[in-house]
C-alpha cells in the first residue's frame, strides 16, 4: 500500500471515530454495518483495534489470574466498537489460581452481543447480562479443599436422627474431612452426641458419588455410611443424606445476579471436568479519569 493510500485509510479511520462519537448508542440486539464499518472491516483496521484489545485485555485478566491466558475478542468494526458494541468474547484460562481454586483448564464462549453505554459519572453500563457457555475441569484434590472449607461441610455440625428405642437424638460431625477415591467423594468424621466429646465418637465414613440433580445442584448419589460401631440402616443413610445434600448449590447466587446451569459433571483420571452456561449481569466498570470517553 502507498503511503498517500496509507494516509487515506487512517483519515477515514478518524472521521468515523468522530462519527461513532457524535452517534447515540442503540441498546437493541441488531446491529447494522454503516458504510464507514463496512470500510473498516475491509482496510483491516477493525482487525487492528481487535488485536491491541486483545492484547491489553490479556495482559489484564493475566494480572488477576496469573497462568496462560488467550481472549479472543470480535468487533462487528472499530467504529461500533466505540459505540460500546461487542460482538464475541473468548477466553481459554490454563493453570491458574482464582480465589484459591486451582483451575487446570477453563473455556468460555458467549452467546449475545455486548452493548453498553457511559453515564455521567463515568461508569460504563452494560444493558443486558453477559450470557456465555464453558467448559472447567480441576483437579480432584482442589475440589476436596474447596468443599473443606465451605458451606457444605458446616452442615454435618449438627442434625437430628430418630432412632426406634431413643426417639430424636441431636448429633454432630466432628473434624470431618473430604477427599476423593476414583469417582467417589468421601467424607471421614467422628459421630458424636451434640456437645459431647470428641474422644466419645465413632469414626464415620460417608461415600456418594458426585452427579447432577437438575441444572444447579451437585449432590452425592448412591450414598453410604460406614462405621465400625454403627450398623448403617436406610433411615440414618437417608439422614445424612438429607443434611449434606446438594453439596454445591449454584440457585442460590441467583439472588446475586448469577445464573449458572449445568449440563454435565464427568470425574475421570483424577478431574473434575464441569459443562454449562451462565448468565451474569455484570456491575458498572469505573473508567480511571484518564479515560474519558463519550456520553452515551
Amino acid at each position: 500500500m502507498k503511503f498517500k493510500q496509507l494516509i487515506l485509510v487512517f483519515g477515514i479511520s478518524l472521521l468515523s471515530i468522530k462519527a461513532s462519537y457524535s452517534q447515540e448508542v442503540q441498546s437493541n440486539q441488531s446491529v447494522t454495518l454503516t458504510k464507514i464499518d463496512k470500510l473498516e472491516n475491509f482496510t483491516g483496521i477493525t482487525y487492528l483495534a481487535e488485536l491491541i484489545t486483545d492484547f491489553i485485555g490479556n495482559s489484564f485478566i493475566r494480572h488477576k489470574v496469573k497462568g496462560s491466558v488467550h481472549l479472543t475478542i470480535k468487533f462487528y468494526s472499530l467504529n461500533q466498537f466505540l459505540k460500546y458494541k461487542i460482538k464475541s468474547l473468548k477466553i481459554k484460562i490454563v493453570n491458574s489460581n482464582y480465589q484459591g481454586l486451582k483451575i487446570n483448564y477453563f473455556t468460555a464462549q458467549t452467546l449475545n452481543l455486548l452493548a453498553g453505554k457511559i453515564d455521567s459519572k463515568n461508569y460504563l453500563c452494560l444493558n443486558q447480562p453477559l450470557e456465555f457457555n464453558f467448559r472447567l475441569k480441576v483437579s480432584q484434590t482442589d475440589v476436596a479443599a474447596m468443599l473443606n472449607n465451605q458451606h457444605t461441610i458446616s452442615k454435618l455440625k449438627a442434625f437430628k436422627l430418630n432412632l426406634p428405642d431413643f426417639g430424636q437424638v441431636n448429633l454432630s460431625l466432628l473434624k470431618p474431612n473430604v477427599i476423593f477415591d476414583n469417582d467417589k467423594l468421601i467424607i471421614k468424621a467422628l459421630l458424636v452426641s451434640s456437645g459431647a466429646s470428641a474422644d466419645t465418637g465413632s469414626l464415620l465414613t460417608i461415600t456418594g458419588r458426585p452427579a447432577l440433580d437438575g441444572s444447579s445442584f451437585i449432590v452425592l448419589k448412591d450414598l453410604s455410611v460406614n462405621s465400625c460401631d454403627i450398623i448403617d440402616s436406610p433411615d440414618f443413610s437417608k439422614t445424612i443424606s438429607d443434611v449434606i445434600n446438594p453439596i454445591v448449590n449454584l440457585y442460590r447466587y441467583r439472588a446475586k445476579g448469577y445464573k449458572i446451569e449445568l449440563s454435565d459433571l464427568k470425574i475421570n483420571h483424577h478431574k473434575v471436568l464441569i459443562i454449562g452456561a451462565a448468565s451474569i449481569q455484570l456491575k458498572s466498570i469505573k473508567l480511571p479519569k484518564l479515560i474519558s470517553l463519550p456520553r452515551s
